[in-house]
């Protein structure tokens, strides 16, 4: 007798109840952050999705070498200079 393992139907793992949802061709992680893409859009409001932020470049300490640290925030509005995190 052998037991069948099935995996779980699991849309995103890190967040209960998010589901991706794609519009024009760009994936968004969430509804929320759908929406706030809309809702920029709609406003005529210049949004960059998922940039990448160097907080603290490489470099090598005592013969130790340090990767980079980056943040990558679900929007950045350049004409207000706001990095914003979807978090619903």
């Amino acid at each position: 007798m052998s037991i069948i393992k099935r995996k779980k139907n699991v849309e995103n793992k890190k967040v209960k109840n998010a589901t991706k949802k794609v519009f024009n061709d760009l994936t968004f992680d969430s509804q929320l952050e759908l929406y706030f893409y809309k809702l920029c859009l709609n406003n005529n409001i210049i949004v960059e999705r998922e940039p990448k932020f160097i907080l603290q470049s490489k470099f090598e300490f005592m013969g130790e070498k340090l990767r980079e640290i980056a943040m990558f925030p679900d929007f950045y509005l350049p004409k207000f200079d706001i990095l914003l995190e979807c978090k619903g």
